[in-house]
């Protein structure tokens, strides 16, 4: 998983994770259940943390959200997002992040 600290050029940033990534955007990121956020949403200046250090800072559009129990019984928000504008450097975060997939399998 990638850590995100979502809307730092925002209101209101919070922490999330992503656990599905691409160029078009991230199909799955989790953060708490109690940060309500409807479809259109624009998140600014997401920083997007590989746990090798590396970092990506991207705008992100929600395109959807859902309520979902997490494996320790807690209930939080998974929602899938569009990049905007996504930097070149994107690329190569997501490499390392299919590469770390791959090495765990």
């Amino acid at each position: 998983q990638l850590r995100c600290v979502a809307d730092s050029g925002g209101v209101a940033p919070f922490e999330a994770r992503i656990t599905d990534i691409s160029m078009g955007g991230m199909g799955a990121m989790i953060y708490d259940v109690e940060i309500n956020l409807p479809a259109g949403t624009v998140l600014k200046r997401c920083k997007i943390v590989h746990p090798s250090g590396d970092a990506v800072v991207v705008d992100v559009e929600l395109r959807y959200g859902v309520r979902v129990r997490l494996p320790d019984g807690e209930w939080a928000h998974r929602s899938g997002f569009r990049f905007i504008d996504p930097p070149s450097e994107l690329a190569g975060l997501i490499k390392l992040f299919v590469l770390d997939l791959k090495a765990q399998q």
